[in-house]
Order: structure tokens, then sequence, then C-alpha cells
């Protein structure tokens, strides 16, 4: 981002999202990410200390940040007791957005999210069934999507031997259909799947079906060399308003995408996906068609990807053209 006028701005992350890293790369604004594997306290507890750290080493007047409460809540204390304006940009991922804590909690939840956001003066989010709820929080809300992902420089020449194999991204979160995807497989014996993400203890202990690979998490670069030797790339999500990283990237190697039947990634991905509900016989349909067809699919997700990626440009543009409007003379 150009910083002629105002300090230099800051992105501040709790967690390594490829959302955050591509925005924060198109605005021009340097991304600091702080990510740590603990229990929830020791991890909390951490985390505000070294936002504090770089909030008092830096001092930053633009604070962009992937939203989460207490993230948040520390960056809107920190605006409250500077003596400068500090314009603080909100991007909202649908879980943190919609996170709500039950029971004698949830006041206390309530109140604590009020004021951080009254703090903040700019949300963004991902999609239009976002907006709504977004917009009830008070700030000025901008939608902007997934910047479109690209491979590492090493391999946007290169032109890897395809396999036969589909590719399942996921992480095993709760949103995502696991136990249909592992049947949808075993109604497949013939076609080969690799399934992505870090493997619950829940799912390593079982017998998955035999042409159904656990991989884990790859490598950056042999993350993306699976994509693009891929048959077919199949991300599905079981909640609404949720675009998916994974299938954005799908787009990027233009690969025939299957994806959960949902507002939201109709929305985006149009006539270029096969888009099916989170049921087994109709994940297995639509892997088959997305094999059968695969060149009519691989030219749909082509055309897509020329069509978003010169949108980008116009949507990066608009959204700093938004952050500037924010800032005021000192």
């Amino acid at each position: 981002m150009d910083n002629q006028g105002f300090e230099a701005a800051v992105w501040l992350s709790w967690h390594r999202s490829g959302r955050s890293i591509d925005l924060a790369d198109a605005l021009g604004v340097p991304l600091t990410a702080w990510q740590l594997e603990a229990i929830a306290p020791i991890r909390h507890t951490l985390s505000a200390l070294w936002t504090l750290s770089v909030l008092m080493r830096s001092r930053p007047r633009v604070i962009l940040l992937q939203h989460s409460l207490l993230l948040t809540t520390i960056v809107g204390a920190y605006k409250k007791l500077r003596y400068k304006a500090v314009i603080i940009v909100a991007d909202c991922h649908t879980k943190a957005l919609r996170r709500r804590m039950p029971g004698l909690a949830r006041p206390v939840f309530e109140g604590i999210r009020s004021w951080a956001f009254r703090q903040v003066d700019m949300v963004i989010v991902a999609n239009d069934g976002l907006l709504e709820e977004a917009r009830s929080l008070g700030p000025t809300v901008v939608v902007q999507p997934d910047i479109l992902p690209t491979a590492p420089g090493e391999l946007i020449d290169s032109r890897p031997s395809p396999s036969d194999q589909v590719v399942i991204v996921g992480s095993f979160a709760e949103d995502e259909p696991v136990e249909e995807l592992l049947h949808a497989a075993h109604l497949l014996p013939n076609v080969e799947f690799v399934m992505t993400g870090r493997v619950p203890a829940s799912v390593a202990s079982r017998t998955v079906p035999e042409n159904v690979s656990l991989i884990g998490f790859l490598a950056v670069s042999e993350y993306w060399k699976l994509l693009r030797c891929a048959r077919a790339i199949v991300v599905l999500t079981q909640h609404e308003d949720c675009l998916l990283r994974g299938a954005y990237e799908a787009l990027a190697v233009c690969q025939p995408l299957v994806t959960s039947d949902t507002r939201a990634l109709r929305e985006y991905f149009g006539g270029s996906a096969i888009f099916v509900p989170p049921r087994s016989e109709a994940i297995a349909a639509g892997v088959l068609d997305a094999l059968a067809n695969r060149r009519r699919w691989v030219g749909r997700m082509t055309e897509l990807r020329e069509m978003r990626q010169e949108e980008r440009a116009i949507a990066v543009f608009g959204l700093k053209q938004a952050i500037k409007s924010r800032l005021q003379p000192s």
C-alpha cells in the first residue's frame, strides 16, 4: 500500500492463512503472523504478548488484521490508548464472524465483541452472504473475495506429469463431510483418491477405503504439484457463505472442481464447477462427471480464471481507496 501521508501499515494475524498472505501482498502491506500450537490459555497469553510487542515496536497508524476476538480487542485497546488516530480494518472469516459462546458466557462474549467492533473502522468479508451480519456490527463493510492464489515461482511454467488421482482438499474440520467423502470413495473403487490435511486420531485409527491415501500436510511446492497433477479436485463444506481456499486453488490451476452446492460458491464459480450436496452418492456422481468430461471442465475453469484475474486489479484498487478514505490528517 502507498504509505504517503500516513504511517506504515501492518497486517496482524494469529493464523498463517492463505487469504491473509495474498491480501496483504496485493495491498503492499507487510504481514506479521504468529501461529502457536499450544493449549488455549498458553496460546492466547503468548499471542497477546506478541501482539503488544509488535504494536509498541512499530506503532502503526493503519492496522489490518485477520479477526479473532482477542486480537481485535487488543488492537482496539491500542487504538483507544494512542493519542493519534488509528485505522483498524478487520478481515472477518465466516467461522470467526459467526462464533458464539453458549450459556452464561454469552453476554460477556457479546459485550466484548460489541466493544471491539466499535473500535474497528472497516470490516472486510469474502462474499455478499456475510454483508448483513457484518453490517450489524457497525463499521463500514467491504466485500473482497480471496485473491486468486498463484503457485510458487518454480512451478508457474513447469508441466508436471499428470496423475490419475482425485485430490480431496481439506483439513478434517467440523464443517467438512468427511464420512460422506470416504463413503463416496468406497463407491468408486477404480478411482484413486488423495486426502490432504492433518489426519485426526479418529480417522487415523480406522480403516479407510483402499483407494484413499491420507497424506497429511505437504510442503508448499509439493502441495501445488499435487494440485497441478490431479485429474480433479474435491473441496466441500457444510457451511453456507463459506468460500473455500481449496476451491480458489483449483481455479488457480484450472482443474475440474467438485464443490458444495451453496449460494456463495455458486455465485463465485457459476457454471465452471460441479456442485453437489454433502451426500456420498452425489459426491461420487460429481467426481465421475469431472473425470468423464474433464476437458470441458478444464476449459470452463480456464475462462473463469481469466475473468477473475481481470477483476482482481479493480477490486484491490477499490479496497485501497476505501481504506485511504478513512484516513484523516494527523
